[in-house]
């Protein structure tokens, strides 16, 4: 992706994931894992800050709603 200021991606598509294992005093169980679809912006410090995928697409729905 190309924006005037030069060839620096500015927003990034990703996920998030939160491995949570089973409690310590239980046998077996399994793992759970926490998919959360992110948006991330990339600003010209260099630092990337995500998002929650949902966030921005709700506000749209609620703005167009009214």
């Amino acid at each position: 992706m190309k924006d005037t200021r030069g060839s620096t991606i500015n927003v990034i598509l990703g996920y998030t994931q939160t491995v949570t294992p089973p409690p310590s005093n239980t046998i077996g169980g399994s793992i759970t894992v926490e998919t959360v679809r992110t948006v991330g912006f990339h600003n010209s410090a260099g630092t990337i800050i995500t998002i929650k995928f949902n966030d921005p697409k709700n506000a749209v729905k609620k703005i167009t709603k009214n």
